[in-house]
């Protein structure tokens, strides 16, 4: 009785475990489309707007994206203090940019509207509290 208990619970473990590490990679066409989908939807876009954000998002979608597969190619190692700074620095850089072309691309209520929606995803997401700190 206890070997079948303990196959069960072994065989649960295992099925979470996989179910975990199966993430939906999107292509960064389709993430983009997405989001200026959204963005469009939420702030009632003009069609040359929606070009620019499209362009802007595929963009930055593709950046990630290399990026992404860059540091999946390398070597996985703790990274030190220091490049955890220029990391978070990069991150900052690369957000206020966003930011700076949203601006330039919003009329001043769609921005302010689109400022709102950045802070309540930034308050939703995982691990917020802890890039703050």
């Amino acid at each position: 009785m206890k070997k079948i208990i303990t196959v069960i619970v072994l065989f649960i473990g295992m099925n979470a475990i996989a179910q975990r590490s199966e993430k939906k990679v999107i292509d960064p066409e389709t993430f983009a489309q997405k989001n200026t989908e959204r963005s469009t939807k939420e702030l009632g876009l003009n069609e040359d707007q929606q070009a620019k954000v499209y362009d802007m998002n595929l963009r930055n979608a593709q950046e990630r994206t290399s990026k992404m597969e860059e540091r999946k190619s390398g070597e996985r190692k703790k990274p030190t203090e220091e490049e955890r700074e220029a990391r978070k620095a990069e991150m900052e850089a690369q957000l206020n940019a966003h930011k700076e072309e949203m601006r330039g691309i919003l009329n001043t209520e769609q921005f302010q509207k689109w400022e709102t929606m950045q802070e309540k995803r930034g308050k939703n997401k995982k691990g917020a509290k802890k890039m703050k700190s």
